[in-house]
Formats: C-alpha cells, structure tokens, sequence
C-alpha cells in the first residue's frame, strides 16, 4: 500500500507540473507516458502499476477545473534496457511531457538516455542502483526511492 500512495503522490505531482505546457481557451490534453514491466522478470508487478497510474490519471481529470484533460499511455519495459529505450521513443514520439518508470534500473537508464537528450523528464518509483544516481541525465531524472549504495 505504500508503493501505491507514493506512486500515485509521485504521479500527481509530476502530472501538476506538467500545467506548464501552456494554458488556453480550450481543454488541452497533457501525455503522461508509463514504462511498466508488462513483460520480463517483474512483469507480475505491472498491472499495480498500471492501476496506481490510472487512478491518479482519472483523480486529476475529475477534480481538475477542465484546463487539462490527462492522458495516460502505457508502453512495455520489459525490465530491459533496449526495450525501455524503445518504448521511451515511442511515448516521446507520441507527445509525452513526462515519463514515469522504469522499475528496474537498467530499464531506467535504457530510457533516460533517449529521454534526456529529448527535453523529456522521467521519474522512476523503483530503480535503486547506484548508477542511476550517476547517470548523464542533464537532469531529467528523479527517483523516489534511495539508492542501493546508500
């Protein structure tokens, strides 16, 4: 249960600060993008996830004044470092203002390498190697769990 408030407090907020996108007359739709290990070693761990996010998705959309409407997209993982490269491209190709995940931490790293040099801010909720710590994230990358070194 603690994962699941963390998460979903995690989630809002990076969803609250993703408002900077602008503001109009109209409802503007702001992508959140999700890396959850849908396959791999974890993939039991996924729908959790998946569930934490559409909560704080749909939570946002009812009680936002209409500015916004928040889109969650879902993309696999894998717990793998090429595959979350991958799916991170494909969420910042499909308009993402930020990317939650990954996991595990070499998925993490597999995604901040695309993400960073694309502007786009990811936050994992579960990668705790140390080399996350050191990543050449042009600082893009937060987590909200310490690292395994500390």
């Amino acid at each position: 249960m603690r994962l699941f408030s963390t998460f979903v407090l995690l989630l809002s907020a990076m969803l609250l600060a993703a408002f900077a996108v602008g503001c109009s007359g109209e409802s503007e739709t702001v992508k959140i993008g999700l890396l959850a290990p849908q396959t791999g070693p974890i993939a039991q761990y996924a729908p959790g996830f998946e569930d934490a996010a559409n909560v704080a998705i749909a939570e946002l959309n009812e009680t936002h004044d209409g500015d916004f409407v928040f889109e969650l997209i879902v993309m696999d993982s894998g717990c793998d470092g090429t595959q979350a490269a991958t799916s991170a491209q494909s969420l910042i190709d499909s308009g993402v203002s930020v990317i939650v995940g990954a996991a595990c931490s070499g998925a993490t790293l597999g995604a901040i390498a695309v993400a960073a040099p694309a502007g786009v801010p990811m936050v994992s909720y579960a990668s705790t190697s140390p080399a996350v710590t050191t990543a050449d994230d042009s600082d893009h990358l937060f987590r909200v769990v310490p690292s395994d070194a500390q």
